[in-house]
């Protein structure tokens, strides 16, 4: 899937998210090679737990957010976003 993975895990069993962020990193990386794009980012907010995938140049990133229980819950639309950018390539 990537040459390089960094997982940023907060809060209780946020490691048990990790397949689904592993989906949604595949799904920026389908679009990112649709558009011809090197890097790419994508965010959500699944039954409360925040995603964050980032894709550049081989290096991906997963960043998992889990609440703690008592936490009050957000709501974001902006996290619903599907956000795809495109950086200058140094050749």
């Amino acid at each position: 899937m990537s040459n390089s993975l960094r997982k940023l895990l907060s809060g209780p069993d946020a490691d048990l998210h990790l397949g689904t962020a592993r989906s949604l990193l595949g799904a920026l990386k389908s679009s990112m090679s649709l558009g011809d794009l090197p890097a790419g980012r994508l965010k959500r907010t699944i039954e409360g737990v925040d995603y964050d995938v980032m894709s550049m140049f081989g290096m991906d990133q997963v960043r998992i957010n889990v609440p703690e229980p008592n936490a009050p819950a957000h709501s974001s639309t902006s996290d619903r976003a599907l956000t795809v950018y495109s950086s200058p390539c140094l050749t």
